[in-house]
């Protein structure tokens, strides 16, 4: 299968600023056929609610990746970052706990084809 990097679309507040403009980008470039790849924390299944209904009206299957790093692992990395749009170096591990007592994993979700 050949490969088709332009076909994927990276989304992400830090780079768009507001939540609304991300959600009216995932909604263009999934009805122009593109894969819609959303870079946000998505803690709890609220934030990630949004996302599953823009795929479910474009009808298009929406799978959750999560990446599971030690807090302290990503304390280091976050203030290792140079020139972060929202998150200042002396700031990381304070954002980075919240987040992290936020977390609710997602619920494995199989649909009936039937």
């Amino acid at each position: 299968e050949t490969s088709m990097p332009w076909k994927f679309v990276c989304i992400n507040q830090d780079s768009l600023g507001t939540r609304r403009k991300c959600e009216t980008l995932a909604r263009k470039v999934l009805s122009e056929g593109k894969v819609a790849v959303i870079d946000r924390c998505n803690f709890d299944c609220n934030q990630r609610r949004t996302w599953i209904d823009i795929a479910e009206k474009e009808r298009v299957h929406c799978d959750c990746i999560v990446f599971q790093f030690e807090e302290d692992a990503c304390i280091a990395r976050c203030r290792q970052r140079k020139g972060h749009k929202t998150v200042h170096p002396s700031a990381a591990a304070e954002v980075v706990s919240l987040l992290a007592k936020q977390f609710r994993p997602p619920i494995p979700h199989v649909r009936n084809s039937g």
